[in-house]
């Protein structure tokens, strides 16, 4: 005899589980049963999933050429949306963020450290072996985290003037091919509100800088548009 609820198995004979007091079963039956109701279970989720699949055929064959050509059109818009550039993050910010961040993981690497040491010594309460040496090891990574944060810091300092002349370049380059009419003739003011305008003439430049230039980074391109962009129409 079998106990479906407590997995257990018991002597022929006893009918009542003496765990959970539930109703036992013979065990071969029992798993049969399930086995059967599985299959069946099973058996309709495929039963489902072709209907659906039917339908959706039937539904792809009956588009129209319209049809297809807005959905064309969605895809294409989120195939954009989707590859839409991330923020640019200049070698001055990496710099600031990754010397904030050795700062702050050196501190609490000192005082961590100072605790352990304290507590090894015995100065501090003995909390047991297993907390110093998880004081001990969180102290190690912060400081470690705190050197190749003041390395990276390093590292972006030397590129930062470099990158701000790259970037000052790039800007004074396309000042001196385009104007600020030139752009409002490209793209003029037509049906766009304000923003959608803006945003218009922002893709412009961007795609000029580069094709220009050759930028393969849209997150930087899109930077610079938006400073030229602020120069042009907005000072």
């Amino acid at each position: 005899m079998y106990c479906p609820k407590c997995d257990m198995d018991f002597v022929d004979g006893v009918t009542v589980c003496s765990d959970c007091g539930s109703q036992l079963v013979d065990k071969a039956e029992w798993f049969a049963k399930k086995a059967e109701e599985k299959a069946a279970e099973e058996k309709k989720l495929e039963e489902e999933r072709e209907e659906e699949l039917a339908e959706y055929k039937e539904a792809i064959d009956n588009l129209t050429e319209e049809d297809k050509e807005a959905l064309r059109e969605r895809a294409e818009a989120v195939r954009e949306m989707m590859h839409e550039p991330s923020v640019y993050v200049n070698d001055k910010d990496k710099y600031t963020n990754n010397q904030s961040s050795a700062v702050a993981l050196l501190i609490v690497g000192i005082v961590i450290a100072a605790a352990a040491v304290l507590m090894w010594i015995g100065v501090l309460p003995d909390l047991g072996i297993i907390m110093k040496a998880a004081l001990t090891g969180f102290a190690l990574v912060c400081l470690v985290g705190a050197f190749i944060s003041a390395r990276n810091a390093r590292k972006y300092k030397d590129e930062m003037e470099s990158g701000e002349n790259r970037e000052q370049e790039l800007m004074d380059s396309f000042l001196e091919k385009y104007s600020k009419e030139d752009i409002i003739a490209a793209v003029p003011a037509g049906e766009f509100t304000e923003e959608e305008l803006a945003i218009e003439r922002m893709n412009y430049i961007q795609d000029k800088l580069s094709c220009d230039n050759d930028i393969p980074d849209k997150a930087f391109s899109a930077m610079l548009a938006e400073n030229l962009y602020e120069k042009l129409f907005e000072a």
